[in-house]
C-alpha cells in the first residue's frame, strides 16, 4: 500500500475543511479553494489530472497516512501509481519535470491533482 506524506501548507491541520474545484474550459487551469477559518487558493503551473471524490464515498484504500500525519488535510503522494504512470510518458515530452500527486482530504471533497510545478497558495479575495 502508498503512503501519503505531509504536504505543508497554511491549511494542513484543517479538520474537515471545504474544499471545492473551479474549472475552466481548460483542465490545466483548474483552481481549488480550501476554506477552513479563511479562503485559500491553490493554483498549479499545469494539471494534468484530476479526481475528485465525495469524501462519505471515498474509502482511500489505495494509501495508507502515517499516524504522526494523520490529522492534517493536505498531502503528497510520492509514490502514487496514478503519477508513475503518467511520469513515463510525460519525461519524454517535459524533460526533467515531473507530475506529482497532490492530496487534500476534506469534510465535503476529497481532491487528487497530477500537476506539474510548483502550486501557488495565496488568500483568495471574495
Amino acid at each position: 500500500m502508498s503512503r501519503l506524506v505531509a504536504w505543508k501548507t497554511p491549511f494542513a491541520s484543517a479538520e474537515w475543511p471545504s474544499v471545492c474545484v473551479s474549472l475552466n474550459r481548460i483542465l490545466r487551469e483548474t483552481t481549488i479553494f480550501v476554506e477552513s477559518g479563511r479562503r485559500w487558493k491553490i493554483s498549479f503551473d499545469y494539471v494534468a489530472a484530476l479526481k475528485v471524490s465525495d469524501e462519505s464515498y471515498d474509502d482511500n484504500t489505495r494509501f495508507q497516512i502515517e499516524r504522526d500525519e494523520a490529522d492534517l488535510c493536505s498531502y503528497l503522494w510520492l509514490d502514487s501509481p496514478w503519477s508513475g504512470q503518467f511520469n513515463s510518458e510525460h519525461t519524454e515530452v517535459v524533460e526533467g519535470n515531473f507530475l506529482r500527486h497532490y492530496v487534500l482530504l476534506g469534510g465535503d471533497y476529497n481532491v487528487e491533482v497530477l500537476a506539474l510545478g510548483n502550486p501557488n497558495i495565496e488568500i483568495a479575495e471574495i
